[in-house]
């Protein structure tokens, strides 16, 4: 299995698509919920949903606990895919961390970056991040982990390891002093009955880009991407083909 395959190990729209979409996700989560789910976005959005190590597929590997290790394994392994077609991210909660802090490494390293980013359910600062605050039954709950996850011991186990390195991966994306602001604008999304995240922590990322940044918020709650799918690929998709900012058209 090539390097890509092992971080994209299912992409959709692989040829007809303009434009990638790279899709990142939350603590716990792996690629499987973009790649069943994202498939209603139109053909010309290449899907490509990273799997982080631990999860699914990549079961067998070591989890990460720190962003940085885990940005600089994806640079290196996908450096050149990053720069064959103009691309966006897609990040929830833990998800958009690692988006925001892999746009900012490949500014550094003066590659290619993305068009868009799309950040849901985060916040910039790690002083207004609840989920270390929370008991692990708690967030397995607003992770909306399967029930059958939840009252089953062996899979319980396997689960919450993934859970809690997953947290120490979310505590370490802290913001770098004296750090160029990111010249890509910045789409940021929520629940409105978020347990975890407000708008006004939504409202930070604002302090983080040079350029343009919107705000959305839809019905639900912490992972409102699931209830509200059809509104969120409605706010991708207008995004992306949007005249003179757009990727697609």
């Amino acid at each position: 299995m090539s390097k890509i395959d092992t971080w994209l190990p299912k992409r959709l729209n692989v040829e007809s698509g303009k434009t990638r979409l790279f899709c990142f996700p939350w603590a716990g989560g792996s690629a499987s919920f973009y790649y069943r789910n994202y498939m209603y976005l139109p053909n010309d959005i290449e899907i490509c949903p990273i799997q982080i190590p631990g999860r699914e597929t990549r079961y067998n590997e070591l989890l990460y606990t720190n962003v940085d290790d885990l940005v600089e394994d994806i640079i290196n392994d996908l450096q050149d895919f990053f720069s064959e077609k103009d691309f966006a991210f897609l990040g929830h909660s833990m998800g958009g961390g690692i988006a925001f802090e892999l746009a900012h490494q490949l500014l550094a390293r003066g590659l290619k970056l993305p068009e868009h980013i799309f950040l849901s359910a985060c916040t910039p600062s790690i002083e207004t991040r609840k989920s270390r605050n929370i008991p692990i039954e708690s967030l397995l709950m607003i992770n909306g982990t399967p029930k059958e996850v939840i009252e089953n011991t062996e899979l319980r186990d396997i689960y919450i390891p993934i859970l809690e390195a997953d947290l120490k991966l979310v505590d370490s994306i802290k913001l770098k002093p004296n750090r160029e602001k990111l010249p890509v604008p910045i789409t940021v999304m929520g629940g409105e009955s978020d347990e975890l995240i407000s708008k006004n922590e939504l409202m930070l990322w604002k302090n983080e880009t040079n350029t343009d940044i919107e705000i959305y918020q839809f019905n639900g709650g912490h992972l409102y991407i699931k209830e509200s799918l059809k509104s969120v690929m409605k706010v991708i998709d207008g995004t992306l083909k949007r005249v003179g900012g757009g990727l697609y058209s």
